[in-house]
C-alpha cells in the first residue's frame, strides 16, 4: 500500500476529503497533508438551498492530532460558493465540513474534542502541560475558551430547538435537522433556559409510582397479565412503557415466592403491599442511627424501635453508637474511658476492634474531642500525596515527591508556607 493511500485512511472522512500529497519536514518534525474537499453541492447556511457554482478557492491551515512524535498540519483546499436563491440574504458563503472542522477554526474537531476533554478533566495549567507532552499546542486560555465554546454551542442549540418548535416543526424533524437525539430535544423543550448538566436527582422516582396502588389492587384480585395491566393504566394516563410494568410485575411475582415465567399455583397466594419507607441500605441505616434525636421523624423513630426489639445485639450496637456520637458532639472526653470499658464487655466483635483502635491512640482521640482543631487539611494533603504516588505507579522517591508535592508549580516560597528542604522531609518520618 502506498503512503498516500495509507494516510488517506487516517482522515476523519474519506468521502468528502481527498489527500493529494504529503510531505515530512525534518527540521520541525511535522507532517504536512495537502487535502482537498470533494463535495459537489453544499447547502447554504442561511436558506439551506444546495449550491454548485464556485466563486473562488483558498487554503486553510489546520492542526490535527499528532501521529507519533510528529505534529500534523493540514493544508485544506476549500471553496466559496454562490447562493443561487435570489431571496436569500447571503450572496457568498464558504463550504461547511460538518464533523471535520468548524468555520473559522484552526484545529480539526477531533483535536478540539481532545483539548476540551483535557480542559474538563485537568483544568487550564495542568491540561496545557499534558497537551504539550502529547504533541498538541495550546495555552490554558485556549482550553478554557474551548470549554466555554462547548457550552455556548449547547446554548445556541437550545435556542434553535425552541425557534424551530415555534415554527411548528415536530420533535423528530428538529432532531434530524440539528443532528441531536430526540431525548435531547424533549429535554430542551421542558425549560426555557438551558438545563445544566447535573447528577441524577430522580433516584427512587418512577412514572409508575402514581399507578402502583391500582396495580396492586388488580394484582391481588387475580389479574397477573402485565400486558393487560399496562393497557388498563394507559387509559388513566400512564406515559411510560410496557417494559416498566413488566419489571414491576416480575417483582410482585418474586415477592409472592414465584419464579419468573412460572404459572401461578391454584392455591391462594399471599397479598402483596408496597412498602411505605425507602429500601434499607447500610448507609441509610448508619445515618438513621447517628442522626440527632430531634431531627428524626415519627417513621424513623418507629423503625429504630423496631430494630431494637428484633435482636438484643442490634439494640446494643445502636446504644453504643449513639452514646459515642453524643460524647463527640458534646465534647465529653471524661465519658470516653467508661464507654471503652462498656464496649470491652460487649459480645459484638466489630465494637471490640473499634475500641482497640481508639485505645491505641487515646491521646489523639481525646484531643480531637476537646480541641477545636481538625485533621481535615492534613488528610487532604495525604490524599493528594497518594494520588501523586499512584500516578507514578508507586515508584516516587522523596526527591521527586519534593519537586511535585512541596515545590508545586506556580507557588512561590513567599506565598504561604516555606518550602521544605529534602533533609527536613527525610527527617519528619523519624520524628513522627
Amino acid at each position: 500500500m502506498e503512503m498516500t493511500a495509507f494516510f488517506s485512511r487516517l482522515l476523519p472522512d474519506s468521502t468528502s476529503l481527498r489527500l493529494d500529497a504529503w510531505q515530512f519536514d525534518d527540521a520541525t518534525l511535522r507532517i504536512i497533508l495537502h487535502v482537498t474537499s470533494t463535495q459537489t453541492a453544499v447547502p447554504c447556511p442561511v436558506c439551506t438551498v444546495r449550491a454548485q457554482r464556485v466563486h473562488r478557492r483558498y487554503t486553510r491551515l489546520l492542526a490535527d492530532l499528532p501521529w507519533g512524535p510528529a505534529r500534523v498540519q493540514w493544508q485544506l483546499r476549500v471553496r466559496t460558493f454562490v447562493c443561487t436563491n435570489t431571496q436569500c440574504s447571503r450572496r457568498l458563503f464558504t463550504e461547511r465540513l460538518t464533523g471535520i472542522v468548524a468555520p473559522w477554526a484552526r484545529r480539526t474537531q477531533r483535536m478540539a474534542a481532545w483539548l476540551i476533554a483535557l480542559g474538563l478533566a485537568l483544568g487550564g495549567a495542568a491540561g496545557v502541560r499534558l497537551s504539550r507532552c502529547l504533541g498538541m499546542t495550546g495555552s490554558r486560555h485556549t482550553l478554557q475558551q474551548k470549554t466555554a465554546q462547548r457550552r455556548a454551542r449547547r446554548v445556541e442549540c437550545h435556542q434553535q430547538v425552541w425557534a424551530l418548535r415555534a415554527q411548528g416543526w415536530p420533535c423528530q424533524a428538529i432532531a434530524a435537522h440539528l443532528g441531536i437525539g430526540k431525548r435531547t430535544v424533549f429535554r430542551y423543550l421542558r425549560t426555557l433556559t438551558l438545563p445544566e448538566r447535573t447528577r441524577r436527582c430522580d433516584r427512587g422516582r418512577s412514572l409508575l409510582n402514581p399507578y402502583k396502588p391500582y396495580l396492586l389492587e388488580r394484582w391481588n384480585a387475580g389479574c397477573r397479565d402485565a400486558l393487560r395491566l399496562y393497557g388498563e393504566i394507559q387509559q388513566y394516563g400512564y406515559p411510560g412503557s410496557s417494559a416498566t410494568v413488566a419489571r414491576y410485575a416480575q417483582r410482585l411475582c418474586q415477592a409472592q415466592g414465584q419464579a419468573p415465567r412460572q404459572r401461578p399455583p391454584r392455591q391462594t397466594l399471599p397479598t402483596v403491599a408496597e412498602p411505605h419507607h425507602q429500601r434499607l441500605t447500610a448507609r441509610r441505616a448508619i445515618w438513621l442511627v447517628l442522626r440527632r434525636e430531634e431531627k428524626r421523624d415519627e417513621e424513623e423513630a418507629r423503625q429504630l424501635a423496631q430494630w431494637r426489639a428484633q435482636h438484643p445485639e442490634v439494640a446494643e450496637a445502636i446504644d453504643c453508637g449513639q452514646d459515642f456520637a453524643r460524647l463527640v458532639r458534646q465534647r465529653q472526653p471524661d465519658h470516653l474511658d467508661p464507654w471503652l470499658a462498656r464496649v470491652a464487655q460487649s459480645t459484638i466483635t466489630a465494637l471490640h476492634r473499634f475500641a482497640e483502635r481508639l485505645a491505641d491512640d487515646d491521646d489523639a482521640v481525646k484531643a480531637g474531642v476537646t480541641r477545636p482543631w481538625r485533621s481535615g487539611p492534613v488528610e487532604g494533603q495525604i490524599t493528594r500525596l497518594k494520588m501523586l504516588k499512584r500516578q507514578m505507579f508507586g515508584r516516587a522517591s522523596l526527591a521527586l515527591l519534593q519537586r511535585r508535592f512541596v515545590l508545586t508549580p506556580g507557588r512561590e516560597p513567599g506565598q504561604g508556607q516555606r518550602p521544605l528542604e529534602l533533609s527536613e522531609v527525610q527527617a519528619r518520618p523519624a520524628a513522627a
